[in-house]
């Protein structure tokens, strides 16, 4: 019974039964009709543990019969060292004996299964229509399907009746191929004034004509189902301060325009040769697509210009923010608990709503210190304690990080006290307990100390408004090493370096150059063949985006604390049972 309350007369195992066609005669045309190349079996030697590892990384996917996602195999090849590396070597094997032996399908049935929610469907990677395709149903048995590619292809754009032609010859000769369309879940986007003689066209076909449809989240259709006021900014890349939400209605003629001229060297010589046996150019071809990207990086830097000049100066402000390198970090990174790259739903709307000077929901009137609350207050009020933690999270994020390739690494160390040293600046501490943020032994040189001093401000602060960014960062570094470099110089025979960041997500250029020398250092000692500073900037845009927002929405009222109360007084006088 259906949630309607209609009956159901057809079984469990007829509905799947519906959607897999019988098996058909091979038909002559459809088959290839000139021997294939032969393949040299030394091909195949690539596969290696380390290939595998590499495939790994990049696996996107859900579970199969297994249980195991993309997600749980990345770890599996990854995470366990040698245990890890016995695992690639022994899929490495697998997948060299598939290739080059002529291996019987019935011993691959437990190898390619895949467990869904309603069957099992079990796929034979090698020579795929050799035999039907089993769709195990618990507990209805068996049925066999020779659908071949299920998933539709876009449509060529044409007349209706154009279209009308193309779809039955494609009806016609799509099985011959194993491609079976499905006209349930075939959309015809049309105009408004042709959408009545696209249904007369296309009556009885089951085919569904509607004026737009969501594409892979994309609207397409008529400009009033996709028109987006804000579309003209949120399209760009995120690395030019956007949301990278591409518009299809702007993409798909420069897409178009790119697949011409990327296509042109080998289509010239399909034509001209009359076969599809051809040498490629592979240099030509990848020239173009440097020539390509290029082209594509120019428009987009072009197009962003032009928006920037269109945008109030507060806005202007923002952008200039979060193109920042990191800014944009959290945004990019997929939403993974296991390494920190997540937030909930009500703080992923208020880093965009801080990301573009969006007004924020549900934010009191005044602060609990008595002022008027607005973002740059929250971000610069000292009450509750949410600046401390802020400066802390980062401290101590970096000198965790900091174990791993150094030497007695110690948080909030004091320095040596004065015994009449004298600096140049009036503004050098000269306290008694004076104490600097991390200390790390031979991070720049081998035994020697290093100092780090970390600081995080407003930009949009009153008194930081009318000054650019990169003056900012700069004044900020003056400033602490005016505070703490020659008494570290010369009373500690150290190496001081500030790190300077912003609340959206940036560092300066003395943290720029300390987290890449950081980003080497773990790439050595993980023996890992790149840098991890795209890692680093990620973890750090996260800590500082998730202070930001405790910032904006925790709780600076004094009625929190506990009242003070003797425990023993109450429990004696209220002659309270233990």
């Amino acid at each position: 019974m259906t949630s309607t309350g209609e009956q159901i007369s057809c079984s469990v195992r007829d509905i799947p039964s519906d959607k897999h066609p019988k098996g058909i005669p091979s038909v002559y045309s459809s088959l290839l009709q000139d021997n294939p190349a032969p393949v040299n079996p030394i091909l195949f030697d690539q596969l290696t543990a380390q290939s595998i590892y590499q495939a790994a990384l990049h696996t996107k996917g859900s579970a199969g019969l297994s249980g195991l996602d993309a997600y749980a195999w990345r770890r599996l090849c990854s995470s366990y060292t040698s245990a890890s590396q016995d695992l690639c070597s022994a899929l490495a094997s697998v997948g060299k004996r598939l290739c080059t032996a002529d291996i019987p399908s019935a011993f691959l049935c437990a190898f390619v299964a895949c467990r869904l929610d309603l069957w099992i469907k079990t796929q034979i990677l090698q020579n795929t229509y050799r035999t039907s395709i089993r769709v195990v149903i618990p507990g209805n048995g068996k049925i066999s399907s020779s659908e071949g590619t299920s998933q539709g292809d876009p449509l060529a754009m044409g007349s209706c009746a154009d279209l009308r032609v193309w779809w039955d010859a494609l009806c016609s000769a799509g099985p011959n191929f194993g491609y079976h369309p499905n006209p349930s879940k075939t959309f015809l986007v049309t105009k408004l004034e042709h959408a009545e003689k696209a249904k007369q066209l296309f009556a009885g076909t089951n085919v569904s004509i509607c004026a737009g449809k969501r594409c892979l989240g994309a609207a397409i259709g008529s400009k009033s189902f996709t028109e987006d006021l804000e579309r003209s900014y949120l399209a760009l890349p995120v690395r030019l301060g956007e949301l990278g939400i591409a518009n299809p209605t702007e993409t798909s003629a420069p897409a178009f325009l790119a697949s011409v001229k990327l296509t042109a060297p080998l289509t010239s010589m399909i034509v001209s040769t009359g076969t599809t046996e051809i040498q490629l150019d592979y240099n030509l071809l990848q020239s173009l697509k440097r020539d390509i990207c290029s082209e594509n990086h120019k428009s987009l830097q072009q197009k962003a210009e032009g928006i920037y000049k269109l945008l109030p100066p507060s806005l202007q402000r923002c952008f200039d923010q979060v193109c920042e390198k990191g800014s944009s970090s959290w945004l990019s990174a997929l939403p993974i608990a296991d390494h920190g790259f997540h937030l909930n739903k009500g703080e992923f709307r208020d880093a965009l709503c801080l990301r573009y000077d969006w007004s924020l929901p549900n934010v009191p009137q005044h602060c609990s210190c008595g002022k008027q609350f607005y973002v740059d207050h929250a971000m610069t009020c000292h009450l509750g304690g949410f600046l401390t933690v802020r400066h802390n999270d980062i401290r101590d994020f970096t000198a965790s990080l900091l174990t791993e390739v150094c030497h007695n690494v110690t948080t909030e160390p004091t320095l040596q006290p004065l015994n009449g040293e004298t600096f140049s600046y009036r503004t050098a501490n000269t306290d008694a307990e004076a104490r600097a943020d991390i200390r790390a032994r031979g991070f720049w040189s081998k035994g020697q100390d290093a100092y780090f001093e970390v600081r995080v401000f407003h930009p949009n602060a009153s008194s930081y408004v009318s000054k650019p960014l990169s003056a900012l960062f700069r004044t900020h570094e003056q400033a602490k090493k005016r505070e703490y470099e020659q008494r570290i110089h010369d009373v500690e025979h150290g190496v001081f370096t500030p790190l300077v960041f912003s609340t959206s997500g940036a560092m300066g250029r003395e943290a720029t150059t300390f987290y890449k020398r950081l980003a080497d250092l773990l790439s050595d000692k993980q023996d890992k063949a790149y840098s991890l500073m795209g890692w680093l900037r990620c973890r750090l845009s996260f800590a500082i985006l998730r202070s930001a927002i405790i910032c904006l929405r925790g709780s600076r009222s004094s009625y929190h604390h506990p009242v003070y109360c003797d425990l023993a007084l109450a429990v004696h006088e209220g002659r309270v049972s233990l």
